[in-house]
């Protein structure tokens, strides 16, 4: 496993180039967002998207929400009318994951249910990794199953059980490389926004 110093206003190209490599084939990578800390994994992967739950030791009939380059990509597994786009546009890049009626193509990452749930952060490191990447990866949260994301480096590995001075002997569970940008600024998750119906609901704030 790789650890990556990087800066996440003027990030290293080579750092991202390095995490797009690893999720292309099958690896998981820890990144920073817009809000915490994530696990990407490349969501059309079965076998890179079970790694996650590894890690996170969380159910696999909860489904995993997704980062996309665009509304284009999200169009192509979600159902997505004029309001839901127009929603869509003025909320996103941003702190926000949105719910939307899935596509039958997006069953191998979003099981059994009927939905999806879209990121795109407002953070530089996040937007380049999808535009090198150019297929949607796993936004879920760098932790445990039940226990606190964070954006602070320092409590994302000391919760995943990676020891950064020996980080090949640490209790890897999959995880291939770090994206470490340091303290991210204080915030919480994501707002969780549910499209899918007649009217948006919050589903969390």
């Amino acid at each position: 496993m790789r650890i990556f110093k990087i800066d996440r206003n003027n990030p290293d190209h080579r750092a991202i180039k390095s995490a797009a490599r690893v999720i292309k084939s099958g690896g998981v990578v820890i990144y920073p967002t817009d809000t915490i800390y994530g696990l990407g994994a490349n969501a059309l992967n079965k076998s890179a998207t079970q790694k996650v739950f590894a890690v996170k030791g969380r159910k696999k009939t909860k489904p995993l929400s997704i980062v996309v380059m665009d509304i284009k990509m999200a169009k192509k597994y979600c159902r997505v009318n004029k309001i839901q786009q127009e929603i869509f546009s003025a909320l996103l890049p941003g702190p926000f994951t949105l719910i939307l009626p899935k596509k039958a193509n997006a069953k191998i990452f979003a099981g059994d249910g009927k939905t999806l749930a879209i990121r795109i952060p407002n953070s530089r490191i996040t937007q380049e990794l999808a535009d090198y990447l150019k297929i949607p990866f796993t936004a879920t949260s760098a932790n445990i199953s039940g226990l606190p994301g964070s954006g602070d480096i320092k409590k994302v590995l000391k919760q995943l059980g990676i020891n950064r001075k020996k980080p090949n002997l640490s209790r890897l569970l999959g995880i291939s490389l770090v994206l470490d940008a340091g303290n991210l600024p204080k915030r919480k998750p994501s707002t969780i926004i549910d499209l899918s119906g007649k009217e948006p609901k919050v589903i969390r704030k």
